[in-house]
């Protein structure tokens, strides 16, 4: 599994746009909520907390403090992930 590591501000939101089902996203730092298109729950994590994208569509993660995260994934098309979140708009 390859892993990306990304710092979102306070008060940041960092969108993931297309079919990342089965992708782990870990808050190493700080608050994060987590909402994926489709799922009424908000998912929040701090500390070694996961969450396993586990649904197709958009997902936000927002930062209550700043905060890292590392996002892990089994894509074997991993450059194109990689390129994808290089291209992520903060909100």
């Amino acid at each position: 599994m390859n892993s990306l590591k990304i710092t979102i501000g306070e008060n940041s939101v960092l969108k993931i746009d297309g079919d990342r089902r089965r992708t782990l996203i870990s808050c190493e730092k700080g608050t994060v909520s987590v909402t994926q298109q489709n799922d009424g729950k908000d998912h929040i994590l701090s500390g070694d907390d996961i969450f396993i994208i586990d649904k197709k569509g958009r997902v936000l993660a927002w930062a209550f403090s700043d905060a890292s995260i590392a996002i892990s994934f089994s894509d074997t098309n991993k450059y194109g992930l990689i390129e994808r979140l290089r291209r992520l708009i903060f909100l």
